[in-house]
C-alpha cells in the first residue's frame, strides 16, 4: 500500500511538472505570436479571437508558480514568487473584471495592444471578464496550496482540489461551445474566452489537481 502511495505521488508529480511546462510553452507561443504578428493562426476558426497578451503573461507566470511550487514547495524564495503571482493576479483579474463588465476607466490592455482590430465586433487582445473569473479561481486554488503547514489541513487542499476541478469543468463546457459553432457569450456585445485560453485553463486545472490530489489530503 505504502509502495503504491508513493507511486501515485511520483505519477502526480510528473503530471504536475508536465502541465507546467505545456502551460508556459502555450504561453510563450501566444506572446511571440503577438510580437510578430502571426496571432491569427492560433485563433483555430476565421471567426474566432486569439488569446489575449495579457493573458498569456498570466499564464506564463502561473506555469513557471506551479513548476517551482511542484518540485520546492517549502522553499521561502518560491512561495514568496507564488503569492507574487497570485495577489498580482487577483489585483489585474478584478480590475479587469470590474472595467469589461461596466465598461467604466480604461482597458489597462490598452497598454500592451490598442486593439485597433476586431473579430466580428469584438476587440482582439483584450481579456474577457470570463477569463480574469476563471483565474480568479486558479488564484484562490493557488492559496489553497499556499497554506503554511501547522494550519493546513484536509480542508485547504480540498478547496484547492475543488477550485481546480471547478476549472477545468468551465474550460469544458466552453470547448464544447467552440466545437459545436456555438462559444459561449458570442453575439452578447463581452468579450468571450478563446478556444486556446480554454485549453491552457485545462492543463493548468489539471496540474493543479495532480498537487492537490486525494491522497495529499492525509496529513
Amino acid at each position: 500500500m505504502k509502495d503504491t502511495k508513493t507511486n501515485n505521488g511520483k505519477s502526480a508529480h510528473h503530471v504536475a511538472g508536465y502541465c507546467a511546462a505545456v502551460t508556459v510553452i502555450i504561453a510563450l507561443l501566444v506572446i511571440i505570436s503577438w510580437r510578430f504578428g502571426f496571432w491569427r493562426l492560433l485563433t483555430f476558426g476565421v471567426d474566432c479571437i486569439p488569446m489575449a497578451p495579457s493573458t498569456a503573461w498570466l499564464f506564463f507566470f502561473f506555469g513557471i508558480a506551479l513548476f517551482l511550487f511542484n518540485f520546492s514547495p517549502q522553499n521561502r524564495a518560491v512561495r514568496i514568487f507564488v503569492w507574487a503571482v497570485v495577489l498580482g493576479t487577483w489585483a489585474v483579474g478584478l480590475l479587469i473584471l470590474f472595467t469589461g463588465l461596466f465598461s467604466t476607466g480604461p482597458k489597462i490592455e490598452s497598454w500592451l495592444v490598442p486593439a485597433t482590430e476586431a473579430i466580428n465586433s469584438i476587440s482582439v487582445g483584450w481579456m474577457s471578464p470570463h477569463t480574469a473569473t476563471v483565474f480568479l479561481l486558479i488564484s484562490a486554488a493557488f492559496m489553497g496550496l499556499l497554506v503554511p503547514s501547522p494550519a493546513r489541513g484536509p480542508a485547504w487542499w480540498k478547496s484547492a482540489f475543488g477550485l481546480a476541478a471547478l476549472v477545468i469543468g468551465n474550460s469544458i463546457v466552453v470547448m464544447l461551445g467552440y466545437a459545436v459553432g456555438a462559444p459561449f457569450v458570442y453575439g452578447t456585445g463581452y468579450i468571450p474566452m478563446a478556444l486556446l485560453t480554454a485549453v491552457s485553463f485545462s492543463v493548468l486545472g489539471v496540474g493543479l489537481m495532480a498537487i492537490a490530489r486525494p491522497e495529499s489530503w492525509m496529513f
